[in-house]
């Protein structure tokens, strides 16, 4: 699981982060947390799915008593997105987070979008 940063129009970091893990992980997910930048990616050991996860999701709600469990597997449910693209792949010799995360800021300042902050 990795905390991923992005805005509304440029997913640029988790589709790239998405690719790279997804060499090594055969499945991957990713889900929005809600009135934020921020995106976390899980990735499974042995392939998996959605339709997997809310079955889990299923089981849960009817079953546990932890609420805080309940809660993290709702927001994720609710908030969970598609599949990223295949892009690049970062290596350990070409791992550009920093300028990709530089180019997402200033791209989102200079649309004007900084208007959406709360």
């Amino acid at each position: 699981m990795i905390n991923i940063g992005q805005v509304p129009l440029d997913r640029t970091l988790v589709n790239d982060l998405g690719t790279t893990i997804g060499q090594v992980f055969p499945s991957i997910f990713v889900m929005d947390i809600p009135g934020s930048f921020n995106s976390i990616l899980f990735a499974t050991k042995t392939p998996s799915s959605w339709e997997n996860f809310e079955a889990n999701y299923t089981q849960v709600i009817h079953n546990s008593s932890n609420p805080l469990l309940v809660d993290a597997m709702t927001m994720t449910m609710e908030n969970q997105q598609p599949t990223p693209p295949e892009t690049r792949v970062y290596t350990d010799d070409r791992s550009p987070i920093e300028w990709v995360t530089n180019k997402i800021v200033i791209d989102f300042i200079l649309s004007g979008s900084v208007k959406e902050l709360p």
